[in-house]
């Protein structure tokens, strides 16, 4: 075998693998865990029964263990991009939370069936620790208090339990993202007129009188 053929023979194997992942996410997504069939997945996937095999000895669950890993840390990385106080300070703190509505609502669009696995999915839990969860929305919750503390400082806002004022931002997104999950709610944008009235309701709070 040539060095051209073995490198097509490897690309061609790296896009079917891809092909069943992308296959399998959006069926238990839709399906769930149990609802849905190796055979399933296969003929959705139009590849013939046994190759997944080749792929995933492991089968579905080492497919479904691969979904849910590879794309909570995908989720993780893209949340935890854009975080810099920097890039936020010729913004006021209204412009930063329509910038930020917008973003992570676009960041749960973009990965809505994988979102949708993890609320849904108890099976998710075997490979995500909930502590992972937990740690990720500390962290925002962090980042977003620091914020709104040194726009404290700056004399934009006034003082105030930055930590319990960031919690109740990110219990909107969390609560969001859960109706999302659940297909109760259709999605959103800062421009919608619930998210306009949430943030003119904190502005007014936090605002110095």
């Amino acid at each position: 075998m040539t060095k051209d053929e073995s490198t097509l023979r490897k690309e061609q194997a790296e896009k079917t693998k891809q092909k069943l992942l992308a296959t399998a996410k959006s069926l238990f997504s839709k399906n769930g865990y149990n609802g849905t069939s190796v055979r399933a997945i296969s003929h959705q996937a139009e590849l013939a029964d046994g190759l997944l095999y080749h792929y995933f000895p492991g089968g579905k669950k080492e497919l479904f263990q691969t979904i849910v890993a590879e794309n909570f840390t995908k989720v993780r990385k893209e949340t935890a991009e854009g975080c810099c106080y920097e890039q936020y300070r010729s913004l006021s703190i209204e412009e930063v939370l329509i910038s930020g509505f917008n973003r992570f609502t676009d960041i749960i669009e973009n990965n809505i069936n994988i979102i949708r696995i993890i609320v849904k999915e108890n099976n998710a839990c075997d490979f995500i620790s909930p502590k992972n969860i937990i740690d990720l929305t500390d962290c925002h919750k962090k980042i977003f208090a620091d914020f709104l503390r040194r726009r404290a400082e700056e004399g934009e806002i006034k003082q105030m339990d930055f930590d319990a004022a960031a919690a109740t931002i990110l219990s909107y997104l969390v609560n969001y993202i859960t109706m999302r999950a659940m297909n109760i709610k259709p999605a959103k944008t800062a421009n919608d007129q619930d998210i306009k009235r949430i943030i003119n309701y904190h502005m007014d709070i936090w605002k110095i009188k």
